[in-house]
């Protein structure tokens, strides 16, 4: 363990971390110089071990308190726990003491990122530009603060500048194609990658980026090919595995698809992702037994997370096995209480299966949760007017229009839930907002959740007078 826990680090840096941690096992305080002390903090800050991170910077922070190579450790410290805000405050301090200082305005502007603060933070990494120092790292994250902006003209532009500057930046070039499809650029990215791997044919991302963008733009064959040529190059590469699998459940090639998430088992240690991938494409192939054996595996690797136990009640559910539906439904609803698609599902789930009172529940859950999903209004009104609860699915349609898209789907539900109470006045109100709708929808909705008023004189004479 502890030669992999060192893997890639010089004997140097391994002898301070190790010294360091026994003088720390036998209580001794030690002294350490300024640079060994640093090299010792940057070891927990890659290997995320946030205790003994804490240890070493206060010790840093004792024995050289002004030190501001110190003072910015502390500041990646604190963004490591969150504390963003205590790190912006001793980062600011350090620019009005050093106010050339790169390494200092490059930290600046991860924070300002951290806090969704775009604007700052590419003015402070265009600032940190001026040592020349890791431009390609610098221009990524700028073009990263565009996208994250929807400006993906300017993401493209700094992307491209990243990959310029090293052409091994694989995060810049996996980006660049994500912006370029955003843009609807695709064959720009097709023609754009095509050339580099022409330039650098041992890139894996640059492959990868190459069959991503092929898949994009459906061309399917050559994504493939490109997929292969990443994995022949790093046949450890997980998302090239993925790619190639996505490629072949589009071309509904069942076994290929399972055969490459097979080969990529070796390769992750998130075994129940590639079972829950395995699950999804024999569920697409409507093979849902052995779909529902790898989402079984995929629990068994992973038992507290939520959305596999529910994916895995879908599939009983289309079996027509209703007690396992409801079993794993109401399971991945427990296990993680605020995710609306979890609740939605059992609402969803436990309805399909005739259990209404307890769908009830999580449908009135799942609408608090999802309170832009129109869809899981209208099934919970749905369900309401099929209990013949009128009068509260009335009021749900009501709390739900502020929130919908689609108001002709509500209208017409309204319209039922009036006609079915007998309450004309809002009837007609109710009709008359369908009405507006009339080019785009026509009444089949309407007459389809109630055929009776198809002959209801009322409502004809409602309609026609509109």
């Amino acid at each position: 363990m502890k030669n992999e826990r060192f893997k890639g680090y010089d004997k140097e840096t391994r002898e301070a971390v190790l010294n360091f941690e026994r003088n720390e096992q036998e209580g001794s305080s030690g002294y350490y110089d300024e640079e060994v002390l640093e090299m010792i903090i940057d070891f927990y800050l890659d290997s995320g071990e946030i205790e003994m991170l804490e240890t070493a910077v206060g010790y840093g922070l004792r024995l050289y308190p002004q030190s501001c190579d110190m003072r910015l450790r502390h500041s990646h410290l604190l963004c490591v726990k969150g504390e963003y805000a205590k790190a912006l405050h001793i980062l600011e301090e350090l620019e009005a003491t050093e106010p050339g200082n790169c390494d200092v305005l490059y930290a600046l502007g991860a924070v300002h990122s951290a806090l969704d603060e775009p604007r700052q933070a590419i003015d402070y990494y265009e600032q940190a530009m001026a040592d020349g120092y890791d431009l390609a790292t610098i221009c990524g994250n700028i073009g990263d603060e565009y996208a994250n902006m929807g400006m993906h003209d300017k993401a493209v532009e700094y992307y491209k500048r990243s990959i310029d500057y090293d052409s091994h930046e694989e995060r810049s070039l996996d980006n660049l194609g994500a912006s370029l499809e955003a843009e609807n650029r695709g064959s720009e990215a097709v023609d754009y990658f095509e050339r580099f791997v022409k330039e650098e044919p041992y890139s894996r991302m640059g492959w990868y980026s190459l069959a991503s963008a092929y898949y994009a733009e459906l061309k399917l064959d050559k994504a493939v090919e490109a997929f292969q040529y990443a994995l022949a190059i790093d046949d450890t590469f997980t998302d090239a595995y993925i790619g190639l699998a996505d490629c072949y459940r589009a071309m509904s090639k069942t076994s290929q698809a399972v055969e490459t998430l097979r080969e990529m088992l070796p390769h992750t240690t998130d075994k129940s992702m590639v079972y829950h991938n395995i699950a999804c494409v024999y569920q697409e192939a409507d093979n849902l037994d052995t779909a529902i054996i790898y989402h079984k595996k995929a629990i068994d690797e992973a038992p507290y997370f939520a959305q596999y136990w529910t994916e895995t009640a879908f599939c009983f559910l289309y079996l027509g096995d209703h007690g396992n539906a409801m079993d794993y439904a109401e399971r991945g609803a427990h296990l993680d209480p605020q995710s609306g698609y979890c609740l939605w599902s059992a609402g969803h789930i436990f309805a399909q299966c005739h259990n209404d009172e307890q769908a009830v529940e999580y449908y009135e859950i799942a609408v608090a949760l999802c309170k832009d999903d129109e869809n899981v209004w209208i099934e919970y009104a749905d369900l309401l007017m099929r209990m013949e609860r009128y009068a509260d699915a009335i009021d749900l349609l009501h709390e739900g229009l502020p929130h919908c898209q689609q108001a002709y789907s509500f209208y017409a539900r309204l319209a039922v839930c009036y006609y079915k109470t007998g309450q004309r006045n809002f009837l007609g109100n109710a009709l008359r907002a369908c009405m507006q709708y009339k080019d785009t929808y026509g009444l089949s909705m309407l007459f389809i959740l109630c055929p009776e008023m198809e002959n209801d004189i009322d409502v004809i004479n409602t309609i026609y007078d509109e």
